[in-house]
């Protein structure tokens, strides 16, 4: 009997308190963020460059061949010049009417008039100043006007 109880005595002494004091504490929200952010940082800088350096060779080409650099489309649209393809051929970005997007979503049956009745114009005075782009692209951060004013 002195024996199984020493047996067991021994188990717990060795097994139990390691789990207990040599156990790692869970990382915090703060701490898998700042992780998170350190390993994608160097992958997103290298990305923006990319792109950089494709609409500036993009913009080369342009002036040489004369290229759109950006052009206004008849249906509101607004067409961008953004890189060359593998064949040296442009690759343009384009927004269509922003119209046609809100009735394919039923955005317009929230506008003064809609059969929503809630008439939202964003005109409200806490949205003065502020400007919502949803885009298939992002914002140009160092365009002249959003300088120091963007918040992603």
């Amino acid at each position: 009997m002195n024996k199984i109880l020493f047996g067991i005595l021994i188990f717990f002494l060795i097994f139990l308190p390691p789990a207990n004091i040599w156990g790692q504490a869970p990382p915090t929200i703060e701490q898998i963020i700042e992780q998170r952010q350190e390993a994608l940082m160097p992958k997103a800088r290298n990305l923006v460059r990319e792109f950089s350096d494709r609409r500036e060779q993009a913009l080369r080409m342009a002036a040489q061949r004369g290229w759109t650099l950006e052009e206004a489309l008849p249906d509101g649209g607004i067409m961008s010049l953004q890189r060359i393809d593998d064949n040296g051929m442009p690759v343009y970005y384009i927004t269509h009417l922003n119209t046609r997007a809100a009735a394919t979503i039923s955005t317009n049956h929230l506008w003064p008039g809609g059969r929503s009745g809630l008439n939202l114009s964003g005109s409200l005075p806490s949205l003065a100043d502020r400007l919502g782009i949803w885009d298939g692209g992002s914002v140009l951060d160092t365009h002249q006007e959003f300088i120091g004013r963007i918040v992603h």
